[in-house]
């Protein structure tokens, strides 16, 4: 779970926001924690019923070719004085 709070607030706010949500979260996966699970173990299933995903065949890390120039040094000179 991704906690944004308005930076604008004082420290206080933020910190008491985010200890309250928190603790919030925890109660109810706590509470219904089997629930959540059984749920989650649904979505997963589901999303198996899918299929594969577009880049499961793909090989990891990707090569990159590259064909065009070598990397070569230069310096503002060579930038400001091409065009003319």
């Amino acid at each position: 779970m991704l906690v944004e709070l308005h930076m604008l607030k004082d420290y206080k706010t933020r910190v008491t926001g985010n200890y309250e949500l928190l603790r919030a979260l925890l109660e109810v996966m706590n509470k219904d924690a089997a629930k959540l699970l059984a749920l989650n173990a649904q979505a997963d299933a589901d999303a198996a019923k899918l299929g594969s995903h577009p880049l499961d065949n793909a090989k990891f890390p990707l090569k990159l070719e590259w064909n065009g120039e070598k990397p070569r040094r230069f310096s503002f000179a060579d930038i400001s004085t091409r065009g003319s």
